[in-house]
């Protein structure tokens, strides 16, 4: 269970779904409307629970020695 503040690493990029509670279905990311601003997007889903904001980003391990750490990373 994520609580406010926390951060969460998804490594290997296969993707991942947030659910209120266990069971519930997950939209396609894909699917939702975009609301572009220069280099990001904030889509909206859902209605009638309690307002959660959630901030998604990317990183690259460019370098050399990443190599050796991602794959030590939990699936």
């Amino acid at each position: 269970m994520l609580q406010a503040g926390d951060l969460a690493l998804v490594p290997h990029g296969r993707g991942h779904a947030l659910r209120s509670e266990p069971g519930t279905l997950t939209p396609d990311v894909m699917g939702l409307e975009h609301e572009f601003h220069n280099r990001y997007a904030i889509l909206r889903h859902g209605g009638g629970g309690a307002e959660t904001t959630l901030v998604c980003g990317v990183v690259r391990l460019d370098h050399p020695a990443a190599h050796h750490i991602v794959p030590l990373l939990p699936t």
